[in-house]
């Protein structure tokens, strides 16, 4: 019945044939090489599929033989009967099943894991209808029998078409294409590293060089008398953060020293509260903003209150003789001094930044510290591009190797 099925394509014998071909041509001769193979595979795979469907034909046939099928012997009692009429409708509904899910799909890669399914359908088939299948070998044997050689030439089919997959070696042809993608990946990962390095070598060499003009500007201004004026501000400014600073310092001290004792009296104070605070957390501010020294009449206040206010008598020595030391003339000597110095650095740095000078120089910085990380980059880009590893032999030589597995040809690539 399946006579149809059993030409097989015949085998050559290996021919050794030699080709020589350029780097950039490996990927459409691989590719051609897998065509041609596979060509001869799809025609395998259409006649096994039109075999297929002329097998399907004659399965309707002999299910329809099966289902049509007369009992021999007329006095079967009626309970066998309806026994054997359940296995019959029940068995040609599955093999219609397992006929119909007979469908090999068009890709080959999908192939072989379809064969793989369709026989393990086959087997669940075969367990599943077995009780079946022996109630109908009783009232029908030929008929039956029929059936299940059907059912065997379909699984035959498929396990040959199977086997003839795997021994044209599909999957190594995909393996083979995809070391001819990493190959191409790899060439085209080089060209691209070594435009890198040599766009990026160009413009490293033209930063280096406006870095160097640069730098010879801002030597040239640094060596200018205008440059020794604004010099010299700076470093005023440098002095004047620096008195700043030691103010900030006494009055930080002095004012922690009593602090104790004024956080203590802000607690029972009925005004003032928020200058208090102000003076606990930011004594210097807090005096620059206390133009009338308000602070005084505090401190003057706390000063009548140190008996109630509970502190140690050691504490209370240090904060009584801090407080006798913050006069008047103190105070309003540190404002001076603080409003003074602010006012001369503002009036130095008004200065610095209308002087053409300055700006210049501080912009040449700017551009420079710019240019500075430009070159870093354009250096890492460098490093980066020339540790490539060259895998390209390597590759080269597993692309020959498999050529000459898969298709007996002996390849050489220049």
């Amino acid at each position: 019945m399946f006579d149809f099925l059993k030409e097989i394509l015949g085998k050559a014998e290996p021919v050794i044939e030699k080709d020589e071909i350029a780097s950039k041509e490996i990927e459409e001769y691989v590719s051609d090489l897998i065509k041609e193979r596979t060509r001869d595979l799809g025609a395998h795979i259409e006649k096994v599929k039109k075999g297929i469907e002329n097998g399907k034909k004659l399965a309707v046939q002999v299910l329809k033989r099966l289902d049509e099928a007369k009992l021999q012997n007329p006095d079967v009692p009626l309970k066998a009967k309806q026994f054997m009429e359940g296995n019959r409708v029940a068995y040609i509904r599955k093999v219609n099943l397992l006929i119909n899910m007979l469908d090999i799909p068009d890709r080959l890669s999908d192939i072989p894991d379809f064969c793989k399914s369709y026989l393990g359908e086959i087997q669940s088939f075969l367990k599943s209808t077995q009780k079946s299948y022996h109630v109908l070998q009783e009232f029908f044997s030929h008929e039956s029998g029929e059936v299940a050689h059907t059912v065997r030439g379909f699984e035959k089919i498929v396990k040959d078409l199977l086997g003839f997959i795997e021994e044209s070696k599909l999957h190594r042809y995909n393996d083979l294409e995809g070391v001819v993608t990493e190959f191409r990946n790899h060439v085209e990962l080089k060209k691209e590293a070594a435009k890198t390095i040599l766009t990026m070598d160009i413009s490293l060499k033209s930063h280096q060089k406006k870095e160097k003009a640069m730098q010879k500007e801002i030597d040239s201004m640094l060596r200018g008398k205008e440059y020794a004026e604004i010099k010299k501000k700076k470093a005023r400014i440098i002095g004047i953060d620096k008195e700043v600073s030691r103010t900030e310092e006494e009055i930080d001290h002095e004012f922690a020293v009593i602090g104790k004792a004024l956080k203590k009296y802000e607690r029972v104070a009925i005004e003032n509260n928020d200058l208090i605070k102000a003076y606990l957390d930011t004594p210097l501010k807090a005096l620059l903003d206390d133009g009338g020294l308000v602070i005084l009449d505090i401190l003057e206040s706390v000063k009548r209150a140190l008996d109630r206010l509970g502190l140690a008598d050691k504490k209370k020595a240090k904060t009584e003789r801090i407080l006798n030391k913050l006069t008047r003339e103190r105070l309003d000597g540190w404002r001076e001094q603080l409003i003074r110095l602010k006012n001369e650095a503002s009036k130095i740095a008004h200065s610095l930044k209308d002087n053409e000078v300055n700006r210049l120089l501080v912009e040449l910085h700017n551009k420079k510290e710019h240019l500075g990380k430009d070159i870093k980059e354009c250096e890492k880009r460098i490093i980066d591009s020339s540790g490539i590893v060259d895998k390209e032999p390597e590759l080269k030589d597993v692309i020959v190797r498999k050529v000459a597995s898969l298709f007996k040809r002996e390849l050489e690539i220049i």
